[in-house]
């Protein structure tokens, strides 16, 4: 019993299920794609935290329902040298299963040998979903760079939907240097979640009417838009009280960036020599004869400058450092205006000026020779331009008792917490273990099936030889 999959799908598909999908799994079955065929064609990958499912409507025509398993790299394989419409998928026996596709105008098919469907692990199922606004992936996205990468902050690698306030849902995420909120649609939940981030959900492509909706224990999430449904695990824990992070009320400088000052930048930042020997340092200087962004290589050395020509400021004068890098990021990420309150102050941007739930908090590195005039005066009368220079890899981090807390302020709670997800992590461990054994046995069971039939073989062949008459 043959399948057909249209070509152009496949591919969508595939480029979808390899940002969850890892080839080189320590669980074979998990370098895998499952396919099932019914009333419609799926294509299902997981990683066990994760879960991938892309659906075609109408497109599985076959007598009765067909599940086979297929591994990733020999579909991408595939996909690379066929050229006909559609991609043929029929099993042989029950480890093994024959691609089929058009090269040169000829039917070319391969066969590849393939795990039993009794490996496969049991997923969760997609949890009910309510409809929310488009935008949501679009702020995922947004936030997903400015969470953390470190491993031992495993609650901060992650996007956190917050529901605390009914009138104003907020997407957010945050390293510890930088924090971004971005103020979301009404999202339909219960209460706030930790989302983990995943490339998939930081993938462009990932569009069409969004769903979403927690299980009733409320350990996973579900997201669907277009054919996709996405099921992730939730991180257990607490998340760092942002909120006492955001300054209130309005800067000292306030700086509205242009597009084309903002696309000059992104630009040219990667660009700018290192400021006094370290590769991170960028200064941005308000005052009156202009407002640019610069490095130096020494002190007494002249400026690598870049002149915001047509963007708008006032206030007052103010000179103050940050990591390039982390600039340069929140300008791609959309913001363009931005509250000075000091040199020693966190960097506040907004992404328009009606949002004002939205920001994006930057620390600020530290100065060497003296702090920034920020109280010499307006912007408009004259000023002379100030030499200083900063200390690299020398940030302000953000407020200890909220994002970073040390081992002295940790509670009791915080403890319980922390030995929790130890534990939760040894047990997934442990079931990881126990189905590389299970696989294991599958395999050796395998071996000894495959052994018995060519022993039988054998004893066949010499059979009908002893029963020629010479």
């Amino acid at each position: 019993m043959k399948l057909l999959v249209p070509r152009a799908e496949l591919k969508e598909a595939i480029l979808g299920l390899s940002k969850v999908v890892n080839p080189r799994s320590s669980l074979p079955v998990l370098s895998h794609v499952r396919i099932d065929a019914d009333k419609s064609l799926r294509l299902t990958g997981t990683d066990l935290e994760q879960t991938v499912t892309y659906e075609l409507i109408g497109h599985a025509s076959l007598p009765k329902p067909l599940s086979v398993l297929v591994p990733l790299e020999s579909l991408q394989s595939l996909l690379k040298s066929t050229q006909g419409p559609t991609i043929e998928l029929e099993p042989a026996g029950e480890d093994e299963v024959v691609l089929g596709s058009t090269v040169g105008g000829q039917l070319m098919s391969r066969r590849i040998p393939t795990p039993s469907l009794d490996e496969w692990p049991v997923l969760p199922e997609p949890a009910t979903t309510t409809p929310v606004d488009s935008k949501l992936l679009e702020h995922i996205r947004q936030a997903v760079p400015f969470a953390s990468e470190e491993d031992s902050r495993h609650t901060l690698q992650s996007i956190y939907l917050d529901v605390s306030e009914p009138a104003c849902h907020k997407v957010v995420s945050t390293d510890g240097r930088r924090l971004t909120v971005l103020n979301s649609a009404h999202l339909p939940l219960a209460d706030s979640v930790i989302l983990p981030t995943s490339k998939f959900l930081a993938w462009s492509k990932l569009t069409g009417e969004v769903q979403i909706g927690t299980d009733k224990t409320r350990e996973t999430l579900t997201i669907t838009a277009g054919p996709w449904t996405y099921i992730t695990r939730l991180i257990d824990g607490v998340y760092p009280n942002f909120k006492q992070v955001i300054p209130s009320g309005k800067g000292l400088t306030s700086l509205a960036l242009s597009e084309e000052d903002a696309e000059l930048l992104i630009k040219a930042i990667p660009g700018l020599p290192p400021h006094d020997g370290g590769p991170d340092a960028l200064v941005l200087c308000v005052q009156p004869n202009g407002a640019r962004v610069y490095t130096r290589e020494t002190v007494k050395a002249s400026e690598n400058s870049i002149m915001l020509t047509s963007s708008q400021y006032s206030g007052k004068s103010i000179v103050i450092g940050f990591s390039r890098d982390y600039f340069r990021e929140a300008l791609t990420a959309g913001f363009r205006l931005f509250d000075l309150f000091d040199a020693n102050s966190p960097l506040v941007g907004r992404l328009s000026p009606e949002d004002r739930h939205s920001s994006h908090v930057l620390m600020p590195l530290r100065l060497v020779d003296g702090e920034a005039p920020a109280s010499t005066g307006d912007v408009k009368p004259a000023a002379s331009t100030p030499t200083t220079s900063i200390q690299p890899k020398k940030e302000t981090p953000m407020p200890k008792s909220d994002i970073n807390p040390t081992p002295e302020e940790a509670c009791s709670l915080d403890k319980v917490l922390a030995a929790y997800e130890i534990a939760k992590t040894a047990v997934r461990q442990a079931n990881t273990a126990l189905l590389e054994v299970a696989n294991a046995v599958r395999e050796a069971i395998r071996e000894d099936k495959a052994r018995r039939r060519e022993i039988n073989d054998v004893r066949a062949g010499l059979a009908k030889l002893k029963s020629i008459k010479v």
